[in-house]
């Protein structure tokens, strides 16, 4: 039967995937810094056409594998007060934001954790809050954070296109250490 062959060959790729990034780690690792004190609101034009953002695409725009990333708190504003700032967001309906933890580690520095497997500066988009698509999730930066001296520390890892399948169970161990205040992880 062909289905027991296609399934050992994609085991074989998956398993080749795993071994190259357990001897030799992920493609590349990438951390970068935003500063939401002077985020402006983008309405008649999008965000890769503004010049104060252009750094952002250019440094970001490069990445293209699949990644797992987490957005570090680097200010000194406690966990309970940005997560009460995106409770209050969610809760007026405008656009979703990731799911609210009932129990959240007040200590952790860690807003969220997640993943994608292609199109990363797309979902940085949705992240920064300027997507356009109201359902999209996203953490919505822009819209509870702007007059905020919120500083984040984005770390993002890329691997290889053979880890697009992998990539959330990568996530799932990430979350489960780093304890992001927001998100759910399961």
């Amino acid at each position: 039967m062909y289905i027991k062959e296609t399934i050992q060959a994609y085991s074989l790729v998956l398993s080749n995937a795993l071994k190259k990034v357990s001897e030799e780690g992920p493609k590349k690792y990438i951390t970068y810094d935003f500063d939401f004190s002077f985020f402006n609101e983008f309405t008649l034009e999008t965000i890769e056409s503004c010049n104060e953002h252009w750094a952002y695409q250019e440094v970001l725009g490069k990445i293209k594998g699949p990644c797992v990333y987490w957005f570090e708190i680097v200010s000194e504003i406690e966990s309970k007060r940005i997560r009460s700032l995106i409770i209050d967001y969610k809760k007026l309906g405008i656009k979703s934001v990731p799911s609210i933890k009932k129990n959240f580690d007040a200590d952790s520095k860690i807003l969220y954790v997640g993943k994608v497997k292609r199109y990363f500066w797309s979902r940085m988009i949705q992240h920064l809050g300027y997507y356009k698509v109201k359902k999209t999730q996203g953490l919505q930066l822009y819209h509870w954070a702007k007059g905020l001296d919120l500083k984040l520390r984005l770390h993002v890892y890329e691997f290889e296109e053979e880890m697009s399948n992998l990539v959330g169970t990568i996530e799932y161990k990430l979350a489960r250490e780093l304890k992001p205040i927001i998100g759910h992880h399961s």
